[in-house]
């Protein structure tokens, strides 16, 4: 699907208490998260997607993809692991690999090795907007990708698996962020 709606109460985890979680089967110490997520490439067992948070609980992009099966490449908490090149390469060389789920940035497992081009969270707040205090006139803010994400995209993109996505409400130039659409 590529453009899942996620509404999964978010809470505190019962036994790791400096994580969070999906809160379920009747426990009613979640709070209501709301998450859009818009498919935006696909390059075999990683995706490219666009995040849009309806609500701003703590951790809430990671705790939704984790539930989902989804994690986020380099978030060691929630399920991901770093991203080594070699990571890239097969992917880059694996044509026809059956293997269709969604990762967002995250990774299945697989080779490993090689130097980690991605040992962070695959996470990037790519825009902010809201109200000027002072001038009360809306501003947005636009960041562009830092190295280590355009790389890891770029090796991606190089991919026989790589394909756009057009998922209608799209809101973020990739052409913005220093890639090339």
């Amino acid at each position: 699907q590529d453009e899942p709606h996620i509404r999964e109460p978010i809470g505190r985890h019962s036994l790791q208490r400096e994580l969070m979680c999906v809160k379920t089967h009747g426990d009613k110490t979640g709070k209501a998260s709301k998450t859009i997520c818009r498919v935006r490439e696909r390059y075999g067992i990683f995706t490219l997607v666009e995040l849009q948070l309806l609500t701003g609980r703590t951790h809430q992009i990671r705790v939704h993809l984790s539930h989902l099966g989804h994690p986020i490449a380099g978030d060691t908490a929630y399920g991901g692991r770093a991203v080594s090149e070699l990571d890239l390469i097969v992917v880059k060389e694996a044509k026809g690999v059956g293997d269709h789920r969604v990762y967002v940035g995250g990774h299945s497992g697989g080779a490993g090795g090689g130097a980690n081009i991605l040992s962070r969270q695959g996470l990037h707040a790519t825009s902010i907007s809201f109200k000027h205090p002072t001038e009360k006139k809306q501003m947005q803010l636009v960041a562009p990708l830092y190295k280590d994400m355009r790389t890891a995209l770029n090796i991606l993109r190089g991919s026989a698996q790589f394909r756009t996505v057009t998922v209608p409400g799209a809101t973020v130039d990739l052409s913005a962020l220093g890639m090339a659409t």
